[in-house]
């Protein structure tokens, strides 16, 4: 329970770097309410195939995603701009931003805004979505409805298939790593499954080009670990 309300509240975000987790927060948070209304969306797909009648509960229901919808792509887009801000604005934080990051949020808040626009477009939005939901099920593929729906569902699969290729993956790998990163104190050498998967690991290529590490793409965790760039090039 106390790690799973952790994970929800970026309870150590919030201790250890109060500023960001202004910015953070609010993004993840919207991704989470986003999810949630995607779940809710399936539920009232599922009992509109079931031929549960339009009444107060599926009403209720199509308010509350209506909700979390438009507060959830309000998070992401204002928790994602205080984040690309801070990363442009913060010297520390710069100096260890790449393209990547900033792609990734722009990426995010792209998906925030079109989502925005959808749902101010579409009071039915809801609706959409649940029939969407009801075809991907049936596989009916039904008209969607609205062009600029359609437009919003393809980038949103385009995300999801592109983010677990980014450090962005973080969000849902936490999921199966939080415990053993944070509290997995087996020493390795009681742990052969562990010694395979660092075997695993160090023969990865390494493309991070900072000095202290200085890959190039061909050379592997293993080289890095036992090689010093920095005082090679001065050699």
């Amino acid at each position: 329970k106390g790690l799973v309300i952790g994970l929800l509240c970026l309870h150590l975000t919030m201790e250890t770097n109060s500023k960001r987790w202004y910015r953070t927060y609010p993004f993840h948070l919207g991704l989470y309410l986003l999810i949630g209304g995607i779940l809710f969306t399936f539920i009232a797909a599922l009992a509109q195939l079931a031929g549960v009648t339009p009444g107060i509960t599926l009403t209720a229901l199509g308010n509350i995603v209506q909700v979390l919808s438009a507060v959830g792509f309000l998070g992401v887009i204002g928790g994602g701009a205080g984040l690309l801000h801070r990363r442009l604005t913060q010297p520390d934080l710069r100096r260890y931003s790449t393209r990547e990051h900033f792609v990734n949020l722009g990426a995010f808040i792209g998906f925030g805004v079109l989502g925005l626009l959808t749902w101010l477009a579409n009071p039915s939005f809801f609706v959409l979505g649940r029939d969407f939901a009801a075809s991907m099920l049936t596989f009916s593929f039904a008209p969607f409805g609205s062009d600029l729906f359609a437009l919003f569902i393809f980038y949103s699969f385009v995300l999801a298939a592109y983010v677990p290729a980014t450090h962005m993956g973080h969000f849902f790998m936490k999921y199966f790593l939080y415990h053993d990163i944070r509290w997995g104190d087996q020493p390795t050498q009681d742990n052969p499954a562990t010694q395979k998967k660092i075997g695993v690991v160090l023969g990865y290529p390494v493309s991070w080009k900072a000095a202290h590490i200085d890959g190039d793409g061909k050379k592997s965790w293993a080289e890095v670990a036992t090689t010093n760039p920095t005082s090679s090039k001065s050699n």
